[in-house]
């Protein structure tokens, strides 16, 4: 059986055709998630830069080691579904910033009635997004072969 495209084009042999196409698919989604791990890190190290740093004292009710709120910023996971591939970086469980408490790095933040914001997050992405952008474009279309 043949497939017929608007353009006229005759396709055959669409088991063939379909077998490729996941194939291309599946390298498409494998590279571009190292891609995208190499995006990440460049917004890993820029909002490590801008989160408020050690101040060389311990304060507050769960006093922390100095920096721990820059330690605690990485990459998660390179995910895929629906034809999409994605990664997030934010604030990472560890032994500080527990799976019920991490939370608390939004108040930095987006600031609270009582302590000013100190966004860190939102300005690093704003920052980034055309230098990431780039990144991801360039390197997508030389492993594509486009370039």
């Amino acid at each position: 059986m043949a497939i017929k495209l608007r353009s006229g084009i005759r396709l055959e042999g669409e088991e063939q055709i379909a077998k490729n196409l996941k194939g291309f698919i599946t390298e498409t989604e494998s590279a571009a998630g190292n891609i995208l791990e190499e995006g990440a890190e460049i917004l890993k190290k820029e909002a490590q830069g801008r989160a408020p740093g050690p101040t060389g004292r311990k304060s507050g009710k769960y006093p922390h080691p100095p920096g721990t709120l820059q330690d605690s910023i990485d990459i998660g996971w390179v995910y895929h579904g629906k034809g999409k591939v994605g990664i997030k970086v934010g604030i990472a469980e560890n032994e500080y910033f527990k799976q019920e408490d991490k939370f608390y790095a939004r108040f930095v933040e987006f600031g609270t009635k009582k302590m000013l914001a100190q966004p860190f997050m939102r300005p690093t992405l704003v920052t980034s997004r055309a230098k990431v952008r780039k990144l991801i474009i360039e390197s997508l279309k030389k492993e594509l072969g486009f370039e």
